[in-house]
This record gives structure tokens, sequence and C-alpha cells, in this order.
């Protein structure tokens, strides 16, 4: 089922700054900044492109959750997913309403008025995320509750081209540098499911599962590609949103290799060119 939200029927932004973001106030993902710039012996001054940079405030049913440090756009997808992905929700049919109080504050509306969040807020563990992180303790504890993905198969070059595109969809990290990038996929036409860029790489994997949310998109058989490294808390956001599969172009920690493997999900990591490593549930890709 759709959430809608008070911003529903304007596009969800995925260019560069110029374009609108999901409120239709000018993208931010880039600004122009003054830099002096030094190569061999020489100095110059330049106009340079940077990533943008702001804090998020949520709250759910109006009382103050988190602030998150972010790439100021898709921040309702953000909103929804972080929700999900951290424990704060169990499931994306809990969420009535996403408002957008303003361009720095969001608020989730549960169905459930009465949801006691202060003593959600207790059992948070701060997590390695670029920005502020956190999911709660007992998330930790449940991965791998039911199998998901079943019958779900890939070819490595199935692979290879998802974070082919993921590459290509990137303006803003090839611009600035500074920014990291996810997207969901259909496995069965390779269609786009969802795609964000943000500072942090987790908080573009918590857009990415928002929009899909948001939308009403199952995720139940998409493949989950990503830009940076997967630790544990990446590895779990894919596990709270039972994606079957995770690529990233970067490096996995054992203990997300861990959770992996208890929670049915292919992690495929270092997929760069013609190669990738597959750390667990190499079965669900075939040829190898």
């Amino acid at each position: 089922m759709a959430v809608v939200s008070r911003t529903a029927g304007t596009p969800v932004v995925e260019g560069p700054a110029g374009t609108k973001d999901v409120a239709g106030s000018p993208c931010a993902l880039e600004r122009d900044a003054a830099a002096v710039r030094y190569v061999d012996g020489r100095r110059e001054e330049v106009s340079d492109r940077v990533a943008a940079e702001a804090v998020l405030h949520l709250s759910i049913n109006g009382e103050k959750v988190v602030s998150l440090l972010c790439s100021p756009t898709q921040v309702e997808d953000l909103a929804a997913g972080f929700a999900l992905t951290s424990g704060l929700i169990d499931s994306p049919a809990e969420i009535r309403d996403v408002i957008r109080l303003d361009g720095t504050r969001v608020d989730l509306r549960l169905r459930d008025e009465g949801r006691d969040v202060s003593s959600l807020l207790a059992r948070k563990v701060f997590t390695t995320g670029c920005g502020i992180g956190m999911i709660l303790e007992d998330v930790l504890d449940r991965p791998g509750a039911d199998p998901i993905g079943e019958g779900l198969r890939l070819r490595p070059d199935d692979i290879l081209l998802l974070m082919a595109d993921l590459h290509r969809r990137s303006r803003t990290f090839k611009d600035t540098g500074g920014t990291h990038s996810a997207a969901a996929y259909d496995p069965a036409d390779g269609g786009l499911v969802a795609f964000a860029e943000d500072l942090g790489r987790h908080n573009a994997v918590d857009k990415v599962i928002g929009a899909a949310i948001r939308r009403g998109v199952d995720l139940g058989r998409a493949v989950l590609v990503s830009s940076g490294r997967v630790s544990s808390e990446v590895l779990l956001k894919a596990a709270r949103a039972r994606c079957p599969v995770l690529v990233t172009k970067s490096a996995p920690t054992d203990l997300a290799a861990e959770i992996a493997q208890a929670a049915g999900i292919t992690l495929v990591a270092f997929t760069r060119s013609r190669k990738f490593s597959i750390y667990a549930h190499p079965e669900r890709v075939q040829g190898l």
C-alpha cells in the first residue's frame, strides 16, 4: 500500500543541481564554492562544485526523534526509510502520512497515534554511518526471521550491468566527489525502482527504501545496489526491507557478512569492471 504524503505527485530528484526536489524547491545536492587551487607550484582561484549538507529533524507523531546530517533532497523518502530500517516501525503499513513541515523538518504520522516513541529511543545504538546514524538494539537480534527472495536468480552480467547503471546515474558524485549513491532494481527486467544520492552511504540506502515504501513497492525480490562500504547497519537496513540481494562496489565487514548469511541475503562486494566477490549466499548467482 502506497503512503501518500503532503508532497505526493511531485518528481523525485535524481539529477544535478537546478532540478526540483520532492517539495518543489530548488535542488541543493551541490553548490558553488570559492577555492584556492595549488597545482605544480602554481596558485589559482577557482569556483568549484561541492556537495551540499543539511540537518534533517525527524519527528514521529509530533515528537522529536533524531536529527540526521544529509543531502537536502528526498527528505520524505529518508524519513520513511530511516524509520523502518532503524526499527522505529516494523512495517511500512504503520505509516499514515509523511509531512514536510519546512525545509529541515519532517513528521511521520503513524496510524497508531498513541505510539510511545520515547520508550523506543531508550534502546538506540549509534552506528558507523556518515553523519548521525542509529538503530534500535533489538534490530540486531532479529535479522533473519523469515526466508526472503526464494527462487530469485541472477547472472554475473546482471550484477555488473546494475553497478554500471548506478555509476552512470551518480552525477552529483561525478561533479563533487562528495556523495554516495544507491538504487533498487527489479531483476526481472533490470528496471529502476528508486535511486538516490546523499552525503551518507546509509542515508542513500534509506532514501531508496523510503521511496519504495512511499510508492507501495515491495523490495522482497529487488536488488539493492550501493556505492559505499557495507558494514553491519547497512546490511541490517537491507534485511529490514526484506531485500534479498545487496551489491556494493566497496568492501564488506565481517559482521555484515555474518548477518547476511543468517538473514538469507546474497552479499556481493568489490563489484568493479568485470569482477566481484560474494560473501554470503552465492547460490543465487548462476553460471559461476
